[in-house]
């Protein structure tokens, strides 16, 4: 299995063929240190947790959701801008934001959301300008685009007062967003050393407990 997780019908039906290492004796997950079958340890833990669900099971620790950030670093003090994507996951990396001189008055920052053809957000902020200068601050672009988040920025924020002048950036993604490992809720996975049993409590979070706390001291 090269991703190290398989879909079945239920815990029980995983085969014997898929071996992972936890603590079993008398009592199935703790004591001395053996290995099984991934099959039992499905049994053992559907029995103790839940019945008859649907769920993968695997080995290795699993990782969360990474929301997307980006900062927008600008020469004036109090300019920088950190923008962060609403939810967890690779998707916010497809998330641009870009700052556009409008060349003339605009009497006030303003911002489009625009949409792409492989499902990047643009984020086409106008900037409010005298007919000589831009003269948006941070804070007026933490404004605008807290206003026009269409559900994709949680928030925008401006470092210290916000009242540094910004300029024009060309069109600039979001990054280091990152999808929790896959499976459905619930989800289980074991941990390479046996001693651990991660469950997917949502889409992007998994929790663990100890696996010899599951089968009693």
């Amino acid at each position: 299995m090269g991703d190290n997780y398989s879909m079945r019908e239920s815990a029980g039906s995983l085969t014997g063929a898929e071996i992972i290492p936890c603590f079993k004796d008398a009592n199935p997950l703790g004591g001395k240190d053996v290995r099984t079958t991934a099959a039992e340890l499905a049994e053992h833990t559907r029995a103790s947790l839940y019945a008859g669900i649907d769920c993968i099971l695997g080995s290795g620790a699993p990782v969360d959701a990474v929301t997307a950030t980006v900062v927008l670093e600008f020469t004036t003090d109090n300019s920088d801008l950190t923008l962060t994507a609403y939810n967890a996951g690779a998707d916010g990396n497809l998330i641009y934001v870009e700052l556009v001189d409008p060349g003339d008055t605009t009497a006030e920052t303003t911002v489009a959301v625009t949409y792409g053809p492989d499902q990047e957000i643009h984020y086409v902020v106008t900037l409010a300008h005298d007919g000589e200068a831009i003269t948006a601050t941070a804070g007026d672009v933490a404004t605008a685009l807290t206003t026009a988040s269409a559900g994709f920025l949680a928030e925008t924020t401006a470092a210290g007062t916000g009242l540094g002048l910004v300029e024009a950036t060309a069109a600039t993604p979001l990054a280091s967003g990152m999808d929790a490992t896959g499976g459905p809720v619930p989800s289980f996975r074991v941990s390479d050393d046996g001693s651990l049993l991660y469950v997917k409590v949502n889409t992007v979070t998994w929790k663990e407990v100890a696996l010899s706390a599951l089968g009693g001291a």
